[in-house]
């Protein structure tokens, strides 16, 4: 029997961002504010108690690979999988994608042979003409960034068909939307039956919200607990041949550092952290 491996893809809520260990920092800051050795720390404590190795013990997996990471687009998120992963031989493992979309307005482009990723909030001269040109229709602007999106996802799953992996979609963002992807895209990957957003509902009550007094609105260890709960019950409700017997402990790896071939990122997004989490 083959082992199973959990790949999960995304932006900041895949990377664990919000699991900070207050003990060991010397400010109540925004992880990119802190020092370089503190940032280190707070990096390694995101990428392992996220949700995606939570979820890969709830689902008796042997191992997961997270490459999710902070500010990324849908796709972006595509180009780092096929950077890092589209030649690799799994042949040996049954594996499973997890894919929490990001915000749809984000987009990605090569630059000094990186993936550069814009969103929302950025000031780039580029991304916010890009941003009033899809505005200037009559149309619903919301279709095209969606479009776009689709056209990303329909990449993996022609991967995951032509590979034999087992694939499910989900939203970070807010259900309306996803309603509008699953009315322009019919698909047997979404992980809910009808169309809602476990993490935006669980983010809506507010109750699970990192502590950090200047910091962003990311979810709490328990709370990436709270939503690898909801996935695993989504996922054993409606894909259960996904599920296996739990486990205690897994191996588990973050491989999300930005593709870098001139030295462009600091050190600790190079670094492939791997642990097992007990």
């Amino acid at each position: 029997m083959k082992k199973k491996l959990l790949i999960t893809m995304g932006c900041s809520y895949t990377e664990g961002v919000g699991c900070y260990d207050v003990d060991k920092m010397s400010k109540s800051v925004h992880y990119g504010f802190l020092p370089r050795e503190e940032e280190i720390i707070q990096r390694k404590n995101f990428h392992k108690l996220g949700w995606p190795n939570r979820l890969g013990k709830k689902l008796g997996y042997d191992k997961v690979i997270n490459l999710g990471l902070g500010g990324s687009s849908t796709s972006g998120q595509v180009k780092q999988f096929f950077e890092k992963h589209v030649d690799r031989d799994l042949s040996e493992w049954d594996v499973l994608i997890v894919w929490l979309l990001s915000e749809p307005s984000r987009i990605s482009f090569y630059k000094n042979g990186c993936i550069e990723n814009f969103c929302p909030s950025d000031s780039n001269t580029m991304y916010v003409e890009y941003l009033k040109w899809i505005n200037q229709t009559n149309y619903d602007p919301d279709v095209d960034l969606l479009l776009e999106n689709i056209f990303h996802i329909k990449i993996i799953e022609q991967l995951c068909e032509s590979r034999g992996y087992s694939l499910l979609l989900t939203p970070a963002y807010e259900p309306e939307l996803f309603i509008k992807i699953q009315s322009l895209h019919k698909s047997k990957y979404y992980l809910n039956k009808t169309p809602k957003s476990l993490l935006h509902s669980l983010m809506k009550s507010g109750n699970y919200k990192c502590n950090i007094p200047k910091g962003d609105g990311h979810l709490t260890p328990d709370g990436y607990e709270i939503f690898a709960s909801d996935l695993y019950n989504e996922i054993k409700l409606n894909h259960p041949h996904l599920v296996s017997t739990p486990k205690n402990k897994i191996i588990w790896q973050w491989d999300g550092a930005p593709i870098d071939r001139y030295g462009k990122f600091p050190m600790i997004l190079n670094q492939i952290h791997t642990d097992i989490f007990k």
